[in-house]
């Protein structure tokens, strides 16, 4: 914010060392590194483009500057509430996709777009509402929180990509806000934040 938008800047690790990655008329966020850091999706928002557009830019780790023009991967219709716009994507493990949050349906379903760009393919849909899609280690499955057991609750689910059933990762006796999937390194736990009405955030 320091241009009175919001840019994108790299840090060095020792702090000593700033250099703008976007300096754009509009606001830049939701930054997110590929696997092998050589590349940062972020989402450009603007007037003519409010809900946001999707893009890529290439980083030179040596230099700590970006490299070339940024390409657009996906350009979000506006909203029909005016609310709504592309939140931070995951990398699959393999740098080869990204997988984000789109409205196009008129729910938050998870997609799948290609890093090097590509209409999206829907990976999940119905009437219900899915969010942070994180994959797992192995690049075989994601974690996601989703209304589909029930519109009033989130609860964590494993959605496998080869187009098997998703399924509910944990069973609660108690309505419950659940979110921020993080699968271990080894990909054999899930960790996760669960609410209740009497609980607070575990």
């Amino acid at each position: 914010g320091r241009r009175g938008n919001a840019d994108l800047m790299v840090v060095s690790d020792d702090g000593m060392t700033t250099s703008y990655l976007t300096m754009t008329p509009g606001d830049d966020g939701n930054p997110s590194w590929s696997p092998d850091g050589t590349k940062i999706a972020y989402v450009e928002r603007t007037r003519e483009h409010f809900s946001g557009v999707l893009k890529v830019l290439n980083f030179d780790a040596n230099s700590g500057r970006a490299v070339g023009a940024p390409v657009d991967l996906y350009t979000a219709p506006t909203d029909r509430g005016g609310g709504w716009a592309i939140g931070r994507t995951a990398w699959s493990p393999d740098g080869k996709n990204l997988a984000v949050v789109l409205q196009d349906s008129g729910w938050d379903h998870v997609y799948l777009i290609p890093a090097t760009g590509g209409a999206p393919k829907a990976v999940t849909s119905g009437e219900f509402e899915d969010a942070n899609p994180v994959f797992s280690p192995d690049g075989k499955s994601m974690a996601i929180t989703s209304s589909r057991s029930n519109l009033e609750e989130r609860h964590i689910w494993i959605v496998p990509l080869d187009g098997s059933a998703p399924r509910q990762l944990a069973q609660s006796s108690v309505p419950c806000m659940e979110g921020n999937p993080q699968w271990s390194p080894d990909g054999s736990k899930i960790y996760f934040h669960r609410t209740t009405a009497l609980e607070p955030q575990n």
